[in-house]
């Protein structure tokens, strides 16, 4: 069997050490960096509101109201509360009646809305209650009337 020599291997080995050892050896250099931006927020695109009222209103009997919302925003957006008031009455032809039939003469109930958020483009329907409150009064200027009725939705 042949002599390995001692001193040969401990060389030979020790270069192969430094040889691959040199492949692994890594430089860099550190630095920072720093940049400003900004984002700008879109504002709210509100509700489209329909009111439906019913077309035989008579003293003392509640009737109802149809309150539409549709969400104009592809995005949703929060509902919280509708409120429905009488803005005045006119007669047949248009003309105004709010000083012979007074919009105060009408009670309004609102729409019981538990705050939500209503989709992109989603609709959605609610009631309110409107009475002809008898007043103990001569209140016939009010027969045929039309009552102009709002609604606010937020």
């Amino acid at each position: 069997m042949p002599k390995i020599n001692k001193k040969l291997v401990s060389v030979v080995g020790a270069g192969l050490i430094v040889a691959t050892g040199a492949g692994a050896a890594f430089a860099y250099w550190s630095t920072t960096g720093s940049g400003t931006g900004s984002a700008t927020a879109g504002t709210d695109a509100g509700f489209a509101v329909t009111v439906s009222g019913p077309s035989n209103l008579v003293l003392d009997q509640a009737q109802n109201i149809t309150v539409g919302i549709t969400n104009k925003a592809t995005f949703k957006q929060q509902l919280k509360a509708i409120h429905v008031t009488v803005t005045g009455t006119q007669d047949q032809s248009g003309n105004s009646l709010s000083a012979s039939c007074l919009p105060s003469w009408f009670s309004v109930v609102d729409p019981t809305v538990s705050a939500h958020e209503l989709a992109g483009s989603a609709a959605e329907s609610y009631t309110a209650a409107i009475t002809l409150v008898d007043n103990a009064s001569d209140q016939n200027s009010c027969k045929g009337a039309t009552v102009l009725l709002r609604a606010d939705a937020s």
